[in-house]
């Protein structure tokens, strides 16, 4: 095989696995087109924000509720641009958090996360962090990273860290 031959077989391969890789990788793209935080989801997102941000939220309870809601309001927006199946992972992980039977194997209580107290959600969260169970370490820092980047995703929130947008002279 001469030089030339070789540099176009190479070509031609990889060209035909990237275009393989892409379209596997839309393959799974119906996810796209819907929104996985429903009421269910919100009620237990809800739930969490306060846990993941406590100390954070303000203490008057229309201001608290508020702020609650921007912040999953502002994780659907990050959804959007995560990969499909993270997209994937995450509604497996919003079906656990709103089933009452898995509720019960993971916390011991068949209530579901809203109707915890937060300290027991405190409990809940602590537990998946430190786990020996690498999928609750899992869970834990991928709602940990996406509620964090839903929170300070919003500039209004960047006063909480002391941080003041820079001025570009634009």
């Amino acid at each position: 095989m001469d030089r030339r031959s070789f540099l176009k077989t190479g070509l031609l391969t990889g060209s035909m696995l990237v275009t393989g890789t892409s379209l596997y990788g839309c393959a799974d793209l119906d996810i796209l087109d819907t929104d996985l935080v429903t009421d269910d989801v919100s009620l237990a997102l809800g739930a969490l924000v306060p846990v993941f941000f406590a100390g954070v939220l303000p203490d008057e309870p229309q201001m608290r509720k508020q702020k609650i809601k921007q912040v999953i309001d502002g994780m659907r927006i990050a959804m959007k641009r995560l990969p499909p199946h993270t997209l994937k992972e995450l509604e497996d992980l919003f079906g656990l958090l709103t089933n009452r039977l898995t509720m019960l194997a993971y916390t011991g209580s068949f209530s579901y996360l809203n109707e915890m107290p937060t300290v027991q959600a405190m409990k809940l969260i602590e537990g998946w962090r430190t786990s020996y169970i690498g999928l609750l370490n899992t869970a834990y820092e991928g709602l940990k990273e996406l509620l964090v980047a839903s929170f300070y995703g919003n500039p209004e929130n960047w006063t909480v860290l002391n941080y003041n947008k820079p001025d570009l002279g634009v």
